[in-house]
């Protein structure tokens, strides 16, 4: 915005300085009034004309990005909305690393505070990208549909009746288990 002003104020400066010369010139040469009038005039209107196609520049900029912040938005909406119909499930583990992410824990910091390997947290954030239908880990770290965590207990057998549990996001978020 301040690059805008300073641009702005750089294009009046110049065009006062043709203005002036402009004049001077006039003046000098012993033009009449009238003649000194038409030549401002034709400054002013060249001044519009140059506004105008400024202005046409900004406002054609101003449309294409809001076509790609559109056409970005739609993909997101695309890869998400089956996910905010319903919950995504995923494991613990991912669980872990997906909090971690939020909090923009790089790899290395998330293995070592899981305690696992940097290559098996590169794993569980690409079955992140694809549960969550995401293309990165910024996405991934936002994204906006419910996620639901399975527990899985060691034994052979689970209990398919036992009770979820509710998890929390650091941020207050909560998110079903079980």
């Amino acid at each position: 915005m301040e690059q805008g002003k300073i641009h702005i104020k750089r294009l009046a400066e110049g065009i006062a300085e043709g203005i002036a010369h402009a004049v001077g010139g006039l003046v000098h040469a012993n033009v009449s009034n009238e003649q000194t009038i038409r030549v401002l005039r034709q400054e002013i209107e060249e001044l519009r004309q140059r506004i105008e196609a400024r202005d046409a520049r900004i406002r054609d900029l101003e449309e294409r990005l809001t076509q790609q912040t559109l056409q970005k938005g739609a993909q997101l909406d695309r890869a998400t909305e089956a996910a905010l119909v319903e919950p995504v499930t995923i494991t613990l583990q991912e669980f872990e690393v997906l909090k971690h992410l939020r909090k923009g824990l790089q790899n290395k910091l998330i293995a070592h505070k899981l305690e696992i390997s940097e290559s098996t947290v590169k794993v569980h954030l690409q079955n992140l990208r694809k549960k969550l239908g995401v293309s990165n880990r910024t996405a991934a770290a936002t994204f906006p549909g419910e996620v639901q965590c399975r527990l899985r207990r060691k034994s052979a057998q689970p209990d398919e009746n036992e009770a979820g549990t509710v998890l929390h996001f650091p941020d207050g978020e909560q998110v079903a288990a079980g």
